[in-house]
């Protein structure tokens, strides 16, 4: 019972523990465990106040042109890798302030100068 990212959450994952610091990472394109970002969002709601965070890989619309400029992540997240998002991740669920206020506060440091 203590400070968790959750990665993909199953489907029969229908409510958090609570006073839990909980993270979720889920993408719109895994075709293992398909839920619908509504429903991950009733599943944070499950959990306290402050302390519940949900990471949403999900697809862009299509361009003029057809081409995709994101794609959500599939089964493997590969976004938490590619873009070192898991280690803030993990930090964000040891925040005693609250994941996502850990989140708004680091992501200036991810921006570069270009």
């Amino acid at each position: 019972r203590g400070p968790t990212v959750l990665i993909n959450a199953h489907p029969t994952c229908q409510e958090l523990p609570s006073d839990v610091p909980i993270v979720i990472c889920h993408g719109d394109q895994d075709p293992i465990y398909k839920r619908p970002r509504a429903e991950l969002e009733a599943l944070i709601a499950t959990g306290s106040p402050n302390m519940c965070f949900l990471y949403y890989s999900s697809t862009c619309g299509r361009l003029a042109t057809g081409h995709t400029p994101r794609v959500g992540d599939q089964h493997n997240m590969a976004s938490l890798v590619q873009f070192e998002c898991l280690p803030r991740l993990m930090d964000s669920a040891l925040c005693r302030e609250g994941p996502e206020l850990h989140m708004v506060r680091t992501w200036p440091e991810r921006l570069t100068d270009q």
